[in-house]
């Protein structure tokens, strides 16, 4: 019964997180839809036990270089398990090799070659375990270490060199935090890790869950103006259900409790006027509701509890331990103290694929920490020149951000590409960056910007333009 509500729990957030997308999302470049081809391989992970995990690796039709083909790690977004059939940007298209995997405790879905998949071990939803077979994949990904069978990534790649030195990851949407915690608690043992892309990723302890408000439940309790958020009216509604953005998950949809922000100070609940707040939702057991830290410590400090702390919300110190893991920002220092040749490129839009805010608070509190950490490149969104190629047309207007450039709320909208048709797809973009920070990692050039695409005769999709959705 706990394994059929976490997958559909599972699915909820699919759904939330990454099925409501701004026109911006279209079709992955090479015109199949993101389907991977290639070998399906195990690989040892502690929470997986003796079956390990699935891992698919899906070789270029071409490589990249004349010395061979780099290799990409694809971490998806939501708080889904992976999956070994898709990935939302194909870079084999453009002579990467692509990883994708199941985290432990994920499934396949539909059977792949006669048959389901599924990882061993349990989901964690992102934890602990999770985080840790992150990093196996990478450490694979980067030759370091050999599949159940005893075979390297190259072992499966026969005919064309792999690149396992310059290996990068893509974190689509959440995905970004979970590579931040895998970075930062494991990092030492990925040194064959280069480059790291993002996708919007929600970086900050309250973004996962959308308390400072997102498209689909915005928030006029934040101030972009000053980046706070008025807890003044925080309140407690002990028969209100407990909700993932206003959507009920099941089974929490059983569980009353939550808390809100009563914006006409009447003490009860109304959509109209008020906020109601998600948390992470862990199943359990025991299945609990954990808020972000600012929120508890308001609630604490306004005692709104009363005597008795209700047995489904997460403890301040739960919540804290939950979110030191998702929360992106807390992993960043030493995620930065471990790779010390990491390169990270951000990719965000004006138009968010989830949040809503007006300055943008997730996409800044990602930038600045790496900046403040002393990582040794970042930059947000890819080159113009990169944007151009990957499109086949001149992005308009383009965006050419320096790397290392500094953005405060009020400045870094402008630096924020629009969405189609003057700004790249979600994909498009993505592919972009990865193109940038592979290239440039072959050629140690590492300016500000660039006057042109490094290697323009590298593989790339043949269809001159793509068709977006509406």
């Amino acid at each position: 019964m706990l394994r059929s509500a976490l997958l559909g729990f599972c699915l909820m957030l699919t759904v939330l997180l990454n099925g409501q997308l701004p026109p911006r999302a279209g079709p992955p470049p090479g015109g199949r839809g993101g389907v991977l081809e290639g070998p399906l391989v195990r690989i040892a992970t502690p929470g997986a036990g003796s079956e390990g995990i699935w891992v698919r690796i899906a070789p270029p039709g071409k490589a990249r270089y004349a010395e061979g083909a780099p290799v990409v790690v694809h971490v998806p977004g939501g708080l889904q398990a992976g999956g070994l059939v898709t990935a939302p940007a194909r870079l084999g298209d453009f002579g990467f090799v692509d990883v994708v995997f199941l985290f432990p405790g994920g499934e396949s879905g539909p059977p792949l070659e006669g048959r389901p998949r599924r990882s061993g071990g349990a989901y964690d939803l992102r934890g602990p375990v999770s985080v840790r077979a992150l990093a196996d994949v990478i450490a694979f990904a980067a030759g370091r270490t050999r599949s159940l069978e005893g075979k390297t990534i190259q072992d499966y790649v026969p005919g064309m060199r792999v690149l396992s030195g310059e290996v990068g990851v893509i974190g689509w949407s959440l995905g970004g935090t979970t590579i931040a915690a895998a970075l930062g608690l494991h990092g030492k043992e990925l040194r064959g890790l280069k480059w790291y892309a993002s996708h919007e990723s929600p970086y900050g302890e309250g973004v996962i869950d959308g308390e400072f408000g997102t498209q689909a439940q915005p928030s006029r309790f934040y101030d972009p103006e000053t980046s706070t958020l008025d807890l003044t009216r925080l309140r407690y509604g002990k028969d209100l259900p407990v909700t993932l953005m206003g959507k009920p998950i099941p089974p929490a949809a059983a569980l009353h409790g939550a808390l809100f922000l009563d914006g006409n100070d009447n003490g009860t609940f109304e959509p109209e006027s008020d906020f109601l707040f998600s948390g992470i939702f862990l199943p359990g057991p025991p299945p609990k509701v954990h808020y972000s830290p600012m929120l508890i410590r308001a609630a604490i400090e306004k005692k709104l509890f009363g005597a008795h702390w209700p047995a489904h919300i997460a403890t301040l110190k739960e919540a804290e331990e939950c979110w030191a893991i998702r929360d992106g920002v807390t992993n960043i220092p030493a995620a930065v103290k471990n790779l010390p040749e990491l390169a990270v490129l951000i990719f965000a839009g004006l138009r968010d694929h989830v949040q809503d805010t007006a300055d943008h608070l997730h996409i800044r509190l990602q930038y600045d920490g790496f900046q403040k950490a002393g990582v040794r490149w970042v930059r947000l969104n890819p080159d113009a020149n990169y944007v151009e190629w990957v499109t086949r047309r001149k992005p308009g207007p383009a965006i050419q951000n320096p790397a290392g450039a500094k953005f405060d709320r009020h400045t870094i909208r402008a630096a924020l590409l629009p969405a189609p048709p003057g700004g790249p797809a979600t994909p498009e973009a993505l592919a972009a960056a990865v193109c940038e920070l592979a290239d440039r990692t072959r050629k140690g050039e590492w300016s500000a910007t660039l006057k042109a695409v490094l290697f323009p005769q590298a593989p790339r999709p043949e269809n001159e333009r793509p068709v977006f959705r509406p």
